[in-house]
């Protein structure tokens, strides 16, 4: 019975995550339910009776959060064994893997051994707990979000969007802080519910009480200053430094079935009346300063195809259609970049008299389905052509660009221009910062998911970019969600899903400036690996002695026969007898070590007396 209801409470947590992540029910999310979400995986693991057990409930809730809150990738065409069956047996895998982490306190705290629940090192037992549970959570997260196999997506601080003012420490921790905040607020919580049914466990020894009271009041500390530090932002509320106004096209074609043609003459024809509603203004903005197309929106590869596009399409060509509106262009499209033999899926920028002027390559693409590993093997190559019809991908890019985009006044902005996913990733956006963008310009084609989660939950985990480094950030996309960010992680302008149309905006762009996280990175996943890493050393050195001392205590009765539980129960037996004999066996103690024992008695004898009731309620 207890398996099947751990298996549940595993289940039931990641049903929990998987509703607190936007969603086709919350939209934006669901912080209450994201803070509240771990507590039936804490209690999981903290009755867990192996590593085995912890790693197998943990990864079963990675499963069901992965595979509710991203179903959509299953709409990827003939990649969704990869993009959804696979991913989903690797994030089992890595819930196994961290579950055996998470599982570590509770194994060198709690373990079988009754007498040591009792003693004094209890006391910092839910400590202990809580914490280490919160850091390997924030560890994990980080992890998941980290290197080839990275996918933010699933995470709990995809929940926390509409709590504004506790994202704003994204600016000094990253989304880190927000995740331990949310992780460390769960393991509160559980291990209080945990706590109350071993009450009378700790009724002459108060002090893991008061220790669980303090790590409640720090979570509470925590949240509290986090919510402050966004007051104050919010109050400071920073004012741009110069604005630009742009033009973005959502052509909102299906990706599947969608020709080259069809996709360029929507575009234009969107585009044309994008500038004719310049036009009509009653001000000085006569036209946008930049026009922005989303990804893929050229088939042809560039530079080569930059003389076929100066007669096609037939009906308008597009550089004599650039030429002739006048306006810079980013667009999507296929780049040969840094001599590289395959084409990169890139980011091609055109100034207002139609040059092509430079490309960004995309770096961090999308495994299995944009690059494949050891693609140039016999094997792979005859593997993926069976299963996917295809064995060859795109070539990623090798090189950071910054485009300078002149203004009417004379000024000008330099951007970057992170490509689909690329915005979700803080490591590569921070270096994209670093290497100085004023404004990130994202184009994305998601429209192939055909759901609005999908669309809410990349606009979510992107709009931690632009708190992190208190910048802005516009966002142009096949089908949406098309917005304007600012540097508070608000919508300035945005347009609705799944509609043919543009965005005319005006975008704020602020002074650079440093904050901590995109000067320090991400100094607190370094602290908790430390931390970590220390505390490892201590449940395996120290707690080792420690266990050796209280195993020492155990009375063996060999060579009689016992039950498997018998041991378990001589020592609730022996602690019994031990606290309603503490008095004499004391006195044994002193003399033992030859000690007088009559101060003792003498002092005891100068309390008041007390009622007979009340001496037995305070034994």
């Amino acid at each position: 019975m207890m398996q099947i209801l751990q298996v549940f409470y595993s289940i039931f947590s990641g049903i929990i995550t998987a509703l607190a992540i936007p969603n086709e029910l919350f939209l934006l999310g669901s912080p209450l339910l994201g803070i509240i979400a771990l507590i039936p995986l804490f209690v999981v693991i903290s009755r867990s009776k192996s590593f085995a057990e912890a790693g197998l409930l943990t990864g079963l809730q990675l499963f069901v959060t992965h595979m509710l809150s991203s179903y959509w990738l299953g709409r990827f065409k003939d990649f969704a064994i990869f993009t959804l069956g696979a991913s989903g047996v690797a994030y089992f895998v890595f819930g196994f893997v961290f579950g055996n982490y998470l599982f570590l306190p509770f194994r060198y705290t709690d373990g079988k051994n009754k007498l040591k629940s009792y003693s004094i090192y209890a006391s910092s037992y839910p400590v202990q707990q809580i914490l280490s549970f919160a850091a390997i959570w924030t560890i994990y997260e980080w992890f998941r979000s980290t290197g080839f196999l990275a996918y933010p997506w699933g995470t709990l601080v995809m929940s926390a969007y509409r709590w504004n003012l506790l994202t704003q420490i994204a600016s000094v921790t990253g989304t880190w802080g927000i995740t331990f905040i949310f992780a460390l607020f769960s393991a509160v919580l559980a291990k209080g519910i945990l706590l109350i049914p071993d009450a009378t466990k700790y009724e002459y020894n108060k002090a893991p009480i008061k220790m669980y009271a303090q790590t409640a009041a720090l979570c509470m500390t925590l949240l509290s200053v986090s919510v402050f530090f966004g007051a104050i932002q919010y109050l400071i509320n920073p004012k741009p430094e110069k604005t630009i106004n742009v033009s973005m096209i959502q052509h909102n074609c299906p990706p599947w079935v969608s020709s080259q043609k069809d996709i360029i003459n929507t575009s234009i024809e969107q585009t044309e009346k994008a500038l004719e509603d310049y036009a009509n203004r009653e001000n000085s903005v006569q036209k946008p300063d930049l026009v922005v197309w989303n990804e893929s929106s050229l088939g042809y590869s560039f530079p080569r195809a930059l003389q076929r596009y100066k007669t096609y399409p037939k009906e308008k060509p597009l550089i004599p259609f650039i030429q002739e509106v006048g306006v810079p262009f980013v667009m999507g499209a296929p780049a040969y970049l840094d001599n590289a033999e395959n084409t990169s899926n890139a980011a091609v920028y055109f100034d207002k008299d139609g040059n092509f002027v430079d490309a960004y390559g995309k770096i961090h693409l999308v495994p299995f389905a944009e690059v494949i590993p050891y693609a140039d093997h016999p094997l792979v190559k005859k593997f993926m052509g069976s299963v996917v019809g295809f064995s060859n991908g795109w070539q990623p890019g090798q090189n950071y660009k910054l485009f300078t985009l002149p203004l009417e006044n004379g000024d000008s902005i330099k951007f970057t221009t992170p490509i689909c996913f690329e915005d979700a990733f803080s490591d590569l956006c921070r270096r994209l910062y670093l290497f100085g963008s004023e404004l990130f310009v994202n184009i994305t084609n998601d429209s192939w998911s055909e759901t609005k989660s999908a669309e809410y939950q990349h606009f979510v985990i992107s709009s931690y970019r632009t708190i992190e480094h208190r910048t802005s950030m516009l966002r142009s996309c096949t089908s949406g969600y098309s917005v304007v960010i600012d540097s508070l992680g608000r919508v300035v302008a945005d347009m609705p899903l799944f509609t043919t149309g543009y965005l005319n905006a005006e975008v704020p762009v602020y002074k650079r400036t440093m904050t901590t996280y995109s000067r320090f990175g991400n100094w607190m996943i370094y602290v908790l690996f430390v931390l970590a890493f220390l505390y490892s050393i201590y449940l395996f050195v120290i707690l080792q002695k420690e266990k050796k001392y209280y195993n020492a205590l155990q009375i063996e009765f060999d060579p009689l026969p016992r039950e498997p539980d018998e041991e378990e129960e001589f020592a609730e037996f022996l602690y019994s007898f031990i606290m309603k004999n503490k008095e004499k066996i004391y006195k044994e103690f002193l003399k033992m070590k030859g000690k007088d024992t009559s101060s003792t008695t003498k002092k005891r004898s100068t309390k008041k007396k007390q009622p007979k009731e009340e001496l037995n309620e305070e034994n």
